[in-house]
């Protein structure tokens, strides 16, 4: 329950800076999410399901990734 909810306030938290810095993007679709963190050491693009669980990082490399957009 306590990692429910620290995934919960990450998110907001997340969703806050975004509204804030909108060159910073999140995506949502029906069923994930895009964000974008820094966890290991530059800005990179990951996506997890709405409920915070399966993350996975999207892009690997030494630059900045910011930008990101779900497509059909």
């Amino acid at each position: 329950m306590r990692k429910l909810l620290i995934w919960l306030v990450m998110l907001i938290i997340i969703i806050s800076l975004v509204s804030t810095f909108g060159s910073i993007g999140c995506r949502a679709t029906k069923n994930k999410i895009a964000f974008v963190s820094d966890r290991d050491g530059d800005l990179e693009i990951y996506i997890m399901n709405v409920d915070g669980s399966d993350q996975m990082q999207l892009t690997y490399n030494e630059s900045n990734d910011t930008i990101g957009s779900f497509s059909n």
